[in-house]
C-alpha cells in the first residue's frame, strides 16, 4: 500500500489515475510510457474516486462512498489493484479518519495493491504499524 499524501494542487488524484491507466495498458498490450516495466498481470482494478450527490436517485455524497467503498471491500483479492481518492470527505473529520483509517487497514490485510490519497495524518501512521504500507509525500512548487 502506498499513502499518497500532499497539498491540494500537487497531483495526487492525477497520479493515481495516470498508474491505473498504465497498468490497464500494460495489460491490453498497449505501450507504457516507460524504458522498461515489469507490471503484474492484475485480476481486478477497483477505484473510489470523485464526490458528489446523486440527486435524481436520492443519494448522498457520504452514501455514495460507502457503497462504492462496500463493493472494493466486497470484492477485492490478493491480484486487485484498489485506487482510493480521498475516503471520508462526504462526513465530519473525525467520522472520515476513522473511516479511511479502517478501510486502509482492511486492504493491508488483503493483500492487494493499494494507492490509497488521503490528507488524515491517522492513515499515514500504518506505515509505523505495518511495513507493507509506505507513505509517499507529493509536492507543488510555483516557478516564475
Amino acid at each position: 500500500m502506498k499513502i499518497v499524501t500532499g497539498p491540494n494542487g500537487s497531483g495526487k488524484s492525477t497520479y493515481i489515475k495516470q498508474i491505473a491507466l498504465i497498468i490497464i495498458l500494460a495489460q491490453a498490450g498497449c505501450f507504457v510510457p516507460a524504458h522498461a516495466a515489469m507490471i503484474p498481470i492484475r485480476t481486478r482494478l477497483l477505484s473510489r474516486i470523485g464526490t458528489g450527490d446523486d440527486m435524481e436517485h436520492n443519494l448522498s455524497s457520504f452514501l455514495i462512498e460507502m457503497k462504492e467503498t462496500a463493493y472494493i471491500l466486497n470484492n477485492v483479492g490478493p491480484g486487485s489493484f484498489v485506487i482510493i481518492d480521498e475516503l471520508g470527505r462526504g462526513t465530519s473529520t473525525l467520522d472520515g479518519a476513522s473511516i479511511a483509517l479502517a478501510v486502509a487497514e482492511e486492504l493491508l490485510q488483503r493483500r492487494c495493491y493499494t494507492l490509497f490519497v488521503t490528507h488524515f495524518p491517522q492513515v499515514t501512521a500504518l506505515q509505523t504499524m505495518n511495513p507493507a504500507a509506505k507513505n509517499v509525500h507529493l509536492e507543488m512548487s510555483f516557478t516564475d
